[in-house]
């Protein structure tokens, strides 16, 4: 779950794994002050979560990309399956997934776990908007965030990511799903070697936590 039109979920629902992609108000927004990490994890909850689990009453595995880890993490908070049966329902999130996901506690924001620098890739890009305007993009996007894919496939990719409001990587995350045991060992996250967006320890190092909270 992020901002993305790549072909993995027509590939997973093609092979009866029915799939769902959620973005959030803090990519699609014409203002993006307005939004924070907190109302985006509200917004994928309301529109995707809640819908699945409550209304069609489904079991579901939240899947995350990049900056999508934070709002996905906090809108599965108390829908996990375990947490649900307790309560006497029989449907809930029965696993999160991080893909080169962006992991972050309550109160941290992406600002944080990258030292407190926004990285050089990421920048207020004057040739599309002010710097005042509150989007940011990456650039050079393919060679940053599409390093391991084909050339041809890379640029049709990075043609379709739209700016990114900055307030939502600034501003605290709400309480993550992460911690919470219903999903114990139900927890993974995919480090992808040629990924440049994050400092090379970082991936590593939220491996190994995620590895601890499974009791790994």
């Amino acid at each position: 779950m992020a901002y993305t039109s790549n072909p993995l979920p027509e590939d997973l629902t093609g092979k009866a794994l029915p799939t769902i992609t959620a973005s959030y108000p803090s990519v699609t927004t014409s203002n993006p002050t307005a939004y924070t990490s907190a109302t985006d994890a509200g917004f994928v909850r309301e529109r995707l979560v809640i819908p699945l689990v409550e209304t069609k009453s489904r079991d579901m595995i939240i899947s995350t990309h990049s900056s999508g880890g934070t709002a996905g993490q906090a809108a599965a908070v108390r829908y996990g399956k375990v947490t649900r049966i307790v309560s006497g329902q029989n449907d809930g999130v029965i696993g999160l997934i991080y893909l080169a996901g962006n992991i972050v506690d309550e109160g941290e924001n992406l600002l944080g776990i990258v030292g407190g620098a926004w990285p050089p890739f990421t920048k207020y890009y004057e040739q599309y908007f002010a710097p005042s305007s509150g989007f940011c993009v990456s650039d050079p996007l393919v060679s940053t965030l599409c390093a391991d894919i084909e050339p041809a496939i890379a640029s049709t990719l990075a043609a379709a990511v739209p700016p990114h409001g900055i307030k939502a990587f600034a501003s605290p995350s709400s309480l993550p799903a992460w911690t919470e045991t219903a999903l114990h060992g139900r927890r993974a996250y995919v480090h992808t070697l040629q990924d440049a967006s994050l400092p090379t320890a970082a991936p590593v190092s939220v491996a190994e936590g995620i590895a601890e909270c499974n009791g790994a």
